[in-house]
């Protein structure tokens, strides 16, 4: 699990039973957890694959001076790098080039992220640092 599902668990495990359903601290922790049976659910649909054409690294962290960064799953073969941020929600997503923008509608609203791919990106040009 991540850091954060462990810290939240452990949480819980401590709080008061009044506390524990507080609102902000179960939404949170559903959000973390939600990503991490994403990655999980990713992990094993590659582990069903022979691997000996390529390499799967998963939940690297890397340093950035002076920061790091953190790549959930990237996939190396002789050809090509791939790299995987893994998101688990729920609803219908569109993502407009034009305004690269992500949007995602559930149940009638719609909501905005950041563009992926600016993130994804990102992430390649801190890879090619190591490179």
């Amino acid at each position: 699990m991540t850091r954060n599902c462990y810290s939240y668990e452990a949480l819980f495990r401590w709080l008061l039973a009044q506390y524990r359903q507080h609102e902000a601290i179960v939404s949170e922790y559903k959000r973390e957890k939600a990503g991490y049976d994403g990655e999980k659910n990713v992990d094993y649909k590659l582990s069903t694959y022979p691997q000996k054409d390529f390499f799967v690294f998963q939940g690297i962290r890397l340093q950035n001076p002076p920061f790091y960064f953190q790549i959930d799953t990237l996939i190396l073969s002789k050809k090509v790098i791939f790299i995987l941020e893994v998101k688990n929600k729920q609803g219908t997503f569109k993502y407009d080039s034009k305004q690269r923008q992500l949007t995602q509608e559930v149940d009638g609203q719609i909501k905005s992220f950041k563009d992926p791919i600016l993130q994804a990106e990102g992430t390649k040009s801190r890879i090619c640092k190591y490179g």
